[in-house]
């Protein structure tokens, strides 16, 4: 079930209630004009609508690097609390935005979320991004703050190559305005890094992540010179092969795996564990039937 929301630097109460939005995002930064204040967070949550925290200053924030990482995070946090956001172990998240089309691959990008995780922890780190660089820190474990990896899909993505994702494949998607104050969001998860000042926090899963699936040419766990597709289950911290007669269950339930590089497929493995697995045990552990299985191999899969 999906959930509506909006986004903006002010907000008039009145106004978001009669959007029917059930969220509302909102900025802390190094500009006190746009930002969230604890009184306004009274307010939004005294009205039963959650609250999502997201840092930025510029579109550029991420081209500091690791350094400017670490030191927005530590303010990010510190008036994330101020405002009454939660910073204990449930599944708060704080989003930072990288509002600009930039190439995933970029390490000073990677290096900055690197950074903000020293402060946050990957488990806290949302990124609001465009479609690549969304799947690029999520393949990293760079982020990690909703059942779909702590992701937030902004309107830059909008005429990109790589488009707006599989159908649900990110957290929150942004989707247009609602008028020139208030742009629309769309929550795909349940847990997305959300808050509301006195009500419970929703907790952190102890068994990983929503999984999703990715498919990567040729299929690294083939034979030499095999020009096939393998599909992957990513889920949490493990990497699962997935056989023929499992895929179908799974891609009704997960949708359409996310065609990804040899070279984002290997920084999966430098990152996480892999496992592989038969048909049952894959369905089985994804649905949530049965806990993770106890074989795990680093490396390479074999």
């Amino acid at each position: 079930m999906t959930r509506l929301g909006a986004d903006a630097t002010a907000v008039m109460l009145a106004e978001i209630k009669a959007l029917g939005v059930t969220f509302i995002c909102r900025y802390v930064s190094d500009f006190p004009w746009k930002n969230l204040t604890p009184a306004e967070a009274q307010r939004v949550s005294a009205a039963g609508i959650d609250l999502v925290t997201n840092w930025e200053n510029d579109v550029n924030d991420w081209a500091g690097g690791r350094a400017q990482g670490a030191a927005y995070a530590q303010r990010a946090l510190a008036q994330h609390k101020a405002c009454g956001g939660p910073s204990d172990g449930s599944a708060w998240g704080i989003y930072f935005s990288v509002d600009m089309k930039v190439d995933p691959g970029d390490p000073t990008l990677h290096d900055y979320f690197r950074g903000i995780n020293s402060v946050l922890g990957a488990q806290h780190t949302g990124a609001y991004a465009q479609t690549s660089v969304l799947r690029a820190l999520r393949g990293l474990g760079l982020i990690g703050c909703g059942e779909r990896g702590g992701t937030w899909r902004s309107m830059s993505t909008f005429g990109l190559p790589e488009g707006l994702g599989a159908p649900g494949e990110f957290d929150v998607e942004q989707t247009g305005q609602f008028n020139p104050s208030y742009d629309r969001n769309v929550a795909n998860s349940t847990r997305f890094g959300q808050w509301r000042i006195g009500a419970p926090a929703p907790q952190a899963r102890e068994d990983g992540e929503m999984p999703y699936l990715i498919s990567v040419t040729p299929d690294p766990t083939g034979p030499t010179g095999n020009k096939s597709s393998g599909i992957f289950a990513v889920d949490g911290g493990s990497v699962a092969h997935v056989d023929g007669p499992s895929y179908p269950a799974l891609k009704t339930r997960f949708g359409d795996p996310v065609p990804v590089s040899p070279a984002y497929y290997q920084a999966l493995l430098n990152n996480r564990a892999a496992v592989q697995l038969d048909a049952a045990a894959v369905a089985a552990a994804l649905a949530r039937e049965l806990p993770p299985p106890p074989t795990r191999i680093t490396g390479a899969l074999s």
